[in-house]
């Protein structure tokens, strides 16, 4: 049988379209994944769950996906979408042990710590991740107040971390709760020594000299934790006045107001926020010497930052052509 022109295009065009379009939206998915990674990188959680959920609507059955979404829903601190994601990816095969730590931390938010336990088991079972593994598992143990099978796996993580204060605490924490109180007092002291600014040392030795009567050298490490817990909040006020600021500049910056903003971030400690801030506000001013001069401060700041590298190269290029 024979069909018109008109007729063999429409039986074909489905076929057509499908090989014109598949390279475009490949390209479409690498570019929404890269966006994806480099926001999780830069802790833009919400740019990246917006980004990779464009991605899943692109390639709904793509593990890689899944799992990308699943860390950047378990780093915004959504649990059930997270689980929900890393989920499909590991029933997709992904098999990786960050994956499959990630899932069970996500499944501990969500109170299903059987779940979580046994995931953090079959990690260590393969025998990668061993140290993230035996950190989650004691720390859940501990959590559900099974202090004594926790030790093993918080003492395994010590041998391999032995400078890690928290993780010492934690230790420290179940020693005690297994009633195992002179090597508890001994660990938490251990603490101490190694971290002497950090109230939750202090606070668990302070705890543990007062149950095993020792009230005097109890009350000296209270005084210490008290001091200690009000300088935290201090430098965490003074933290939330400086975001403020930082916020502020930016809100000039992006009314137009660069001299302004250029002020404002100018007057603040030197960070690598408002060093940023203070660039691009003086690029905006047209002063690119200047807008170098602060984005070389910052590269010096956070030698690993490529963004910022790239932004002070534009600007170098600026001011040359400024000459």
């Amino acid at each position: 049988m024979r069909y018109p022109v008109a007729a063999m295009w429409l039986r074909g065009a489905p076929l057509a379209i499908l090989l014109l379009t598949a390279p475009a939206q490949d390209e479409d998915l690498a570019r929404l994944l890269d966006a994806g990674r480099q926001a999780i990188d830069q802790g833009s959680y919400p740019t990246a769950i917006a980004a990779l959920e464009k991605a899943a609507r692109l390639a709904p059955g793509s593990a890689e996906v899944h799992a990308l979404l699943g860390k950047a829903y378990l780093r915004d601190r959504k649990a059930h979408p997270a689980a929900a994601h890393l989920e499909k990816a590991v029933e997709a095969g992904v098999a990786d042990p960050n994956t499959l730590l990630q899932l069970g931390a996500a499944w501990w938010e969500l109170k299903r710590t059987a779940d979580a336990e046994r995931m953090f088991r079959r990690v260590l079972d393969s025998g990668a991740g061993t140290l993230v593994a035996l950190q989650q598992l004691g720390r859940l143990l501990l959590f559900e107040g099974r202090a004594a099978e926790a030790l093993e796996p918080l003492r395994r993580a010590v041998a391999l971390v032995p400078d890690d204060v928290d993780l010492r605490l934690d230790f420290a924490a179940a020693l005690e709760g297994a009633g195992r109180e002179p090597e508890a007092l001994a660990a938490y002291r251990e603490a101490v020594r190694k971290a002497p600014e950090l109230p939750r040392a202090r606070y668990g030795l302070a705890r543990l000299l007062l149950r095993t009567g020792k009230r005097d050298a109890a009350a000296r490490e209270l005084e210490v934790y008290q001091r200690l817990l009000a300088d935290q909040k201090e430098r965490t006020r003074r933290e939330g006045l400086a975001r403020a600021r930082l916020d502020e500049g930016w809100s000039l910056f992006q009314a137009g107001r660069h001299r302004e903003a250029a002020e404002l971030f100018a007057s603040l400690p030197e960070t690598v926020e408002s060093l940023s801030g203070l660039a691009f506000a003086r690029s905006g001013m047209g002063d690119h010497r200047g807008a170098a001069q602060a984005l070389e401060r910052a590269v010096a700041l956070a030698p690993e930052r490529e963004d910022l590298r790239s932004v002070l190269a534009e600007e170098r290029l600026a001011e040359e052509g400024q000459k």
